[in-house]
Parts: C-alpha cells; structure tokens; sequence
C-alpha cells in the first residue's frame, strides 16, 4: 500500500504543479521581450482594433493516468485479500491567452479563455 500512494503522487503531483508554474511565469511579464522570453513565441499575432498588437497562445494538456490493478495476498484456503483496481483516465485541459501590446511592445491587456488557465496572467498596467 505504501508503493501505491508513492505511485498515486508521482502521478498526481506533475498536474498539479504545471499551472502554477505557468502562472508565476506570466504573472511578471511586462513587455514583448520579456514575454518571448519567458513563455516562448505566440501561436498567432494579429492587429487589434486600437493598433495594437495582439499575441495569442494556446495551450492543450493532454494526461493519461493508467488503470492500476493490485492483486492482494491470497490467505491460506483460497481468500483473496486487498484486491483493489482503479480504472484509468485521460484528462484533456485547453487555454488560450491574449496579450495586447502597444506600440512600444508594453503589454496593455490580457484575457483568456479555457479550463487550464493559469490563475494569475500578466501585470495589468
């Protein structure tokens, strides 16, 4: 049981930590270079309508967890003892993040949209 529980964390805690990590990385941006810097190129640059430029990212998480089968202790007699099985599962987590810059490559604006956003984006000025 103990080899289960290390087994349970080690698939569980990359899932958790991935937002955070994405989150204190964008949480500090404050212009273009920076942003390039730090998360990598956009996906997509477009013109918004204040001339502004605006930079999109888009991220897909994709997790499989395995179905997990112990098989117990088999006592004298034929019992069978702490049999258990977890089914496995595939999560699929989706975000899309807008950062408006001015002409200066300042970032003005942000928004997202998605259920795998990180929880803080970049400084609003």
């Amino acid at each position: 049981m103990k080899h289960f529980k290390w087994l349970l964390l080690s698939i569980l805690m990359p899932m958790l930590c991935s937002c955070a990590l994405i989150g204190d990385r964008l949480a500090t941006i404050n212009n273009v270079q920076e942003m390039q810097r730090r998360i990598g190129y956009p996906d997509k640059i477009m013109e918004a309508p204040s001339g502004n430029r605006l930079y999109v990212y888009k991220w897909i998480d994709k997790h499989e967890r395995p179905a997990i089968y112990n098989p117990g202790t088999v006592m004298p007699g034929g019992v069978r003892l702490g049999e258990t099985y977890i089914p496995g599962h595939t999560s699929i987590g989706k975000c899309t993040i807008w950062i408006e810059a001015d002409n200066e490559g300042n970032v003005v604006n942000t928004d997202h949209e998605g259920n795998k956003c990180p929880a803080s984006l970049v400084k609003q000025k």
